[in-house]
């Protein structure tokens, strides 16, 4: 009956333990789905990187080696593959097609899977710590862990490779804290299993993403022997070798990526070769202050901790104290992570040092209980005080802004894909996603092998026959097949197409860049669709055969669009450079454009796509002063294809004189663009220009 009791009693103590240890663990759920339910639909927010690792994860499933090896991300490419190749066993239809048509699908069961398998890891990073410690407190402080900046946890709506931060420290720290127990237990180690299950870590680590590197100073430093060192330098090696093989067939790429980040100051390999700017170094490290000063401040306290480490009267230090190697491997590690992201800034390449602190802080707690003032409540207190703080100031999770914007997004996509769906469409995105899944599927192929695009054309071209993506990489509207097409050979393909333009700014630059202002008065323009809150807009673009031959057009500079940035000609296409505006000075009406030393250009245009045959003739009215160093220029965007400046006039007339040029096209300028502007060089007697016209003919 006794004996009845007491495994009744152990039980319900096993159960509490399991339930206090769940707690947070649905916590960290709670908030991720929080967090992950507005960006359901990724191909309209975010498909950098995670177009990338769903399209390699494709790719994998079919048997080649990944592309996209750039973090280098390759758990997290086969953790893709499983969750396509298990979503996929639910779904109709071939497996590529699925993904190509449903890609928000798979990345969310990604995402979810993500979410779930952290939790899972936290749960067993409490109740192993308590098992070991004999603590609730001890266990419910380290599964703080992931909850020390809001910028980790809202990689819970992400596919990126930081989130595998809290698996990784979670099986360094329990692997580490077993060792250490051992050795102050025991007073020995196995050395067979200890250096292999750090080496197993450390190259799953750095095969996730290579700010994970640090890690491998903590069992260099805690493994006690130097046998035991050897064993995981050797064992290293081939962790090392088995979790980056599938990245080895683009090992000259990936080292060259790698001496980039290494060897420039900028982001992403780029800026100077100086490895580090000092003030952009200084600028991150406020940068990461102002937005999270706590994991600022415990490294402040860490740092306090290592010092009074060394007072006598506390009786903290102790011979061959594997707990103070253990202290000092975590906390160097988080410090040295901040430096090493502070180099190349953006606030989530700090999540493995976000997720460090914690474990850091336990192992320092864990010395101070040494002393008989922190003998009792030290972990419950930290842990009441932290959840506290951490509750006020991390997590509050806000989605005001973005939610709007993703909602919003969300009623094009509606909109567009119904109503759009089998239309030639241009498609010129921001950065983020568009309401389009051709551009995601662009995006994934720019990150996918040769051999996979080949794969994939056929299909491509029966989905999504008529699509065609913007890539700021050729500036060029990018087919299926590799082509890359302007809006105006597109046109030649199509009676018209639907230009999507996904941003303000895109709005601004695109059209220009696309049309020319022979293309433009050459097509009809209409805007199908609208959508204030984002900036997004559908353009039909028509050609209008009629209109090619001849036609004028001229610009008076008496008007400006809203911002001033561009004059606008007498059917309402704009010029550039209507901050050049002045009164100074007109041949007609009260304007002109006025040009000095410090403004060296003023109204122009372009011409893009030229045809063979096409004449046009470009005159200005300039005021007949005594500046000599201004004329108007006519030049190729190719460099050194084509360029003419003409000073000199054609015709004078109430002190102003006429300046123009005449452009034949031939063979050597088919298809080039144009660059039209009135330009003065350096000269302190200032220009004005007035009545800008171009003239088309065609032989």
């Amino acid at each position: 009956m006794k004996s009845l009791k007491t495994n009744t009693k152990h039980c319900v103590q096993q159960l509490f333990a399991i339930f206090l240890f769940i707690l947070l663990p649905v916590l960290f759920i709670s908030i991720g789905f929080n967090y992950k339910h507005e960006v359901t639909h990724y191909s309209l927010n975010c498909v950098d990187p995670e177009m990338a690792y769903l399209y390699n994860g494709l790719t994998i499933t079919h048997g080649h080696f990944p592309h996209f090896v750039d973090h280098p991300g390759i758990p997290l490419q086969y953790m893709s593959v499983a969750v396509i190749v298990v979503v996929h066993l639910f779904r109709d239809g071939s497996i590529d097609e699925d993904v190509i048509l449903h890609p928000d699908l798979y990345l969310n069961a990604i995402t979810s899977s993500f979410i779930f398998f952290n939790a899972i890891a936290l749960f067993f990073l409490g109740l192993l710590t308590f098992k070991l410690f004999k603590s609730k407190s001890a266990g419910l402080f380290i599964q703080l862990t992931p909850f020390l900046s809001v910028v980790y946890l809202n990689l819970s709506n992400r596919v990126l490779p930081e989130f595998f931060a809290l698996i990784i420290v979670a099986f360094v720290f329990l692997i580490t804290i077993y060792y250490v127990k051992l050795c102050e237990e025991k007073n020995l180690t196995n050395d067979k299993k200890f250096p292999l299950l750090f080496a197993i870590m450390i190259g799953f680590a750095i095969s996730t993403k290579i700010t994970f590197l640090p890690f491998g100073l903590i069992p260099v430093l805690v493994l006690r022997t130097f046998r035991e060192k050897l064993k995981f330098a050797f064992y290293s090696v081939f962790s090392l070798v088995f979790f980056l093989l599938p990245a080895l067939n683009r090992w000259n790429y990936f080292s060259t990526w790698m001496k980039g980040l290494l060897l420039h100051s900028g982001q992403y390999g780029k800026g100077d070769t100086n490895v580090v700017d000092k003030a952009i170094f200084k600028q991150n490290l406020l940068e990461i202050y102002h937005n999270d000063p706590i994991l600022i401040y415990l490294l402040v306290f860490l740092l306090i901790g290592f010092f009074i480490y060394f007072i006598p009267q506390l009786k903290l230090k102790q011979k061959k104290d594997s707990w103070f190697i253990a202290f000092i491997g975590f906390s160097v590690v988080t410090g040295f992570t901040v430096i090493l992201i502070a180099k190349q800034m953006k606030l989530y390449y700090l999540s493995p040092a976000y997720v460090m602190a914690i474990p850091s802080l336990f192992l320092l707690l864990t010395i101070l209980k040494r002393n008989k003032y922190f003998q009792k409540g030290l972990f419950t207190s930290a842990f009441l005080i932290l959840t506290a703080f951490l509750s006020i100031c991390e997590l509050k999770p806000t989605f005001a802004h973005y939610e709007s914007n993703s909602k919003d997004r969300q009623i094009t996509q509606k909109v567009v894909t119904e109503k759009y769906a089998n239309v030639p469409i241009a498609n010129a995105s921001n950065y983020y996603g568009s309401p389009f899944y051709g551009y995601s599927v662009h995006y994934g192929l720019a990150y996918s092998n040769d051999h996979r695009k080949k794969e994939l054309l056929p299909l491509l071209m029966k989905l999504m026959p008529n699509f065609y993506s913007f890539h700021t990489w050729n500036n060029r509207f990018n087919y299926w097949d590799g082509s890359a097409f302007t809006l105006t050979d597109i046109l030649k393909r199509n009676d018209s197409v639907y230009l999507y333009i996904g941003d303000e700014e895109t709005l601004k630059r695109i059209p220009n860049e696309s049309l020319g202002i022979n293309r433009k008065m050459e097509t009809t323009e209409d805007v199908v669709y609208a959508n204030s809150t984002t900036s997004e807009v559908l353009i039909k673009i028509k050609r209008d055969a009629g209109k090619g031959k001849y036609w004028a057009v001229q610009c008076d500079l008496e008007r400006r669009n809203e911002n001033g940035e561009n004059f606008i000609f007498e059917n309402n296409l704009l010029a550039d450079a209507g901050n050049t505006q002045c009164s100074e000075k007109s041949f007609s009406g009260k304007y002109s454009s006025k040009l000095n030393k410090d403004q060296q250009f003023g109204i122009g245009t372009a011409l893009t796509d030229v045809e063979k045959g096409d004449t046009y003739t470009i005159s200005v009215w300039k005021f007949n002063n005594s500046n000599q160093k201004s004329g108007l220029v006519v030049a190729s965007v190719t460099q050194d294809k084509f360029y003419k400046i003409e000073t000199n006039s054609v015709e004078e007339k109430s002190g102003w004189i006429k300046i123009q040029i005449t452009v034949k096209v031939g063979e050597d300028l088919k298809g080039e663009d144009l660059k039209i502007y009135c330009w003065q060089a350096d000269d302190e007697i200032p220009s004005y220009w007035d009545d800008f016209k171009i003239e088309k003919s065609v032989e």
